[in-house]
């Protein structure tokens, strides 16, 4: 690679500077592109993009040839570093070659052995009862089988989906308008690696990054000030998500979707299964099915910024319920119900806590 890529890599560690430096050029190489002005910092494994430039220009293209789609590739750990056990065929040769440097600055900078202690989905995977327990609490399931590698590798992916914005840190990849740009991807859903743009860090006001056909782009954005640059994983994300993913809670959390839980009102059964949801409107409304006494909602998101919202989508839903019993049972608002509801997300919580 160039000289130039390496001199970008501010490190006491030469493969660190060797690994990054290979990520320059092969962004470079592929028709992406950087900011004139961004370098690397590394220190103690972990890294940091930075530039001298106004907020809004061009930070980084990251071509499509080279986001590696990873779902059917079988990564191991040795020793604490990260291998290949079953390649992949359908990857092309520059996506192998990707997946080879991912895996090496990874190694280089002991991120396993740092997510073993830092990320409690990467410490808790492969014990079923831990991950059990977590099932009653998270949003989202959680594998029982799932490896270290794996779960690790979840949090260095982006859900992928052309002329939208792109979340980070998901398990997949949505199918609808997939780039042509990307090979192996087919019409499944897949998590991707993306080169550079996974060494930025999260900000709640850092610069969102957008999917096109042609790759990812993102912005310069300075929420800090000084010359790090940041961008956000997104402002819908759980904060109990990604404090069991990232290690953190994010300072921007204002929505979080109730626990899978179950009450009862005047013989009205009220079931919330917590399914994982896209939000696609700003009610986020649930999916509501009525059987009888039993009134059963997808899930149930409350807004800090929005609270009302809420309780919007569970009176229509209760008057739904209370209509369809035809009087019977006594009278219940959709402010009762969401009482109820609250208090036994609560309990879950705290019973989950408490075994952990």
């Amino acid at each position: 690679m160039s000289s130039s890529g390496r001199e970008r890599v501010h490190t006491d560690d030469g493969s660190v500077r060797e690994w990054v430096g290979a990520m320059f050029d092969l962004v470079v190489r592929h028709g992406g592109s950087v900011h004139p002005d961004l370098w690397v910092v590394e220190q103690d494994g972990s890294m940091s993009i930075h530039v001298d430039g106004r907020d809004g220009q061009r930070l980084m293209h990251v071509p499509a040839a080279i986001l590696v789609p990873i779902g059917r590739v079988g990564i191991d750990v040795v020793a604490d570093e990260l291998v290949v056990a079953e390649p992949d065929d359908e990857l092309t040769a520059v996506q192998r070659e990707s997946l080879d440097v991912h895996l090496g600055l990874y190694n280089a900078t002991k991120k396993m052995s740092w997510a073993r202690t830092a990320l409690p989905e990467v410490a808790l995977a492969g014990q079923p009862a831990v991950v059990e327990t977590l099932g009653r609490l998270h949003r989202r399931a959680l594998r029982h089988d799932r490896s270290a590698a794996t779960a690790f590798l979840a949090t260095r992916t982006i859900s992928f989906d052309a002329g939208r914005s792109s979340q980070a840190g998901t398990d997949d990849v949505r199918s609808d308008g997939q780039p042509e740009g990307i090979a192996g991807l087919g019409a499944e859903r897949r998590p991707v690696l993306m080169p550079l743009l996974d060494l930025v860090n999260h900000h709640p006001q850092g610069a969102p990054f957008r999917g096109k056909a042609d790759g990812l782009r993102a912005r310069v954005a300075h929420p800090v000030g000084g010359t790090e640059a940041f961008v956000t994983y997104g402002a819908d994300k759980d904060p109990i998500g990604t404090a069991l993913r990232y290690g953190f809670v994010a300072a921007d959390a204002h929505r979080t979707k109730v626990c899978p839980v179950e009450v009862e009102l005047d013989g009205l059964r009220v079931v919330v299964e917590g399914r994982s949801h896209h939000v696609k409107h700003p009610l986020d409304p649930p999916a509501v099915s009525i059987d009888g006494s039993t009134l059963t909602l997808s899930h149930l998101t409350i807004d800090a910024d929005h609270p009302q919202r809420v309780k919007v989508a569970l009176s229509m839903a209760v008057q739904m319920a209370t209509q369809s019993r035809c009087g019977a049972g006594g009278p219940i608002t959709g402010d009762d119900v969401l009482a109820a509801i609250v208090r036994a997300d609560r309990a879950v919580t705290d019973s989950v806590v408490g075994e952990l």
